[in-house]
C-alpha cells in the first residue's frame, strides 16, 4: 500500500510540475508579445492606444472574479473526490464486513452520491467558463467597436491614415489574443500550486492512517 501511495504521490507531482512549467512558458511568451504589440500600437497613434488602455481594467476584473471562482471549485472538486474514493476504499477493504450486513446497496448509494455532488461542481465549472467567454468575447467586441469609431473620427479628421488605422486594429487583435492567453495562463498557474498542495493531503493523511493501524496491529499482537 505504501509502495502505491509513493508512487501515485510521485506520478502525480510530475505531472502537475509539467502543467506549471508549460503555463509558465506560455505565460512568458503571451506577455513578451503583448509588449511587442502596445509598442507598435503606440507608434502609430498614442490616442487610440489610451483608448485601448481604458478597457483593459474591465477584463482584468473579469478574469480575476473567473479565477477566484474557478480555484475555489476545483479544490471544492478534489475534497468530492477525495471523499468518493474513501467510501470506496473502505468499502472494498471492509467487503467481508459490507456483505455480512448485506449492506452492499447503501455503500453504492452513498458512492453514488458522492459522484452526484462532484458531477454537480463540475458543471458549475463548465458554466462558470461559458459565463468567463461570454462576457470576455462582449468586452472585447465593445472596445474593438469604440476603436472603430474613434479612429474613424481620427482619419476624418485626418489626424491618422486609413492604413494606420488597419494596422492598429490587426494589431489590437493580437494584443486582445496575447492578453487573454497570459491571463488564461495565470489563472492555471495558481490553479496548479493549489492542486499541487491540496493534492498531497489525501494521500498523506492516508498514509498516516496506515501507519497508525500498522502501529496498533502490533501492539495488540505483541513481540513474537
Amino acid at each position: 500500500m505504501c509502495s502505491d501511495i509513493t508512487s501515485r504521490l510521485s506520478s502525480d507531482t510530475t505531472q502537475v510540475s509539467d502543467l506549471i512549467s508549460l503555463n509558465i512558458n506560455m505565460f512568458l511568451k503571451s506577455m513578451v508579445k503583448g509588449i511587442g504589440f502596445f509598442i507598435f500600437m503606440f507608434g502609430i497613434s498614442w490616442k487610440l492606444t489610451l483608448v485601448t488602455i481604458m478597457g483593459f481594467p474591465f477584463i482584468a476584473v473579469i478574469s480575476k472574479v473567473y479565477g477566484e471562482y474557478y480555484k475555489r471549485l476545483t479544490k471544492e472538486v478534489q475534497t468530492a473526490l477525495a471523499q468518493a474514493n474513501q467510501v470506496a476504499e473502505e468499502t472494498i477493504s471492509g467487503m467481508k464486513t459490507v456483505r455480512s450486513f448485506a449492506n452492499e446497496e447503501q455503500e453504492a448509494d452513498s458512492y453514488y452520491g458522492r459522484l452526484q455532488v462532484m458531477f454537480q461542481l463540475n458543471k458549475k465549472q463548465a458554466l462558470a467558463y461559458a459565463l468567463y467567454m461570454w462576457s470576455s468575447c462582449i468586452s472585447e467586441l465593445v472596445l474593438e467597436v469604440a476603436i472603430l469609431f474613434y479612429g474613424g473620427h481620427l482619419v476624418v479628421t485626418e489626424q491618422m491614415s486609413g492604413g494606420g488605422l488597419i494596422s492598429f486594429i490587426l494589431y489590437e487583435l493580437e494584443l486582445g489574443e496575447c492578453l487573454e492567453a497570459s491571463l488564461t495562463h495565470s489563472n492555471q498557474i495558481k490553479v496548479c500550486h493549489m492542486t499541487e498542495y491540496n493534492g498531497c493531503k489525501p494521500y498523506s493523511e492516508m498514509l498516516t492512517y496506515k501507519l497508525l493501524l500498522n502501529h496498533a496491529e502490533l501492539k495488540i499482537r505483541g513481540p513474537k
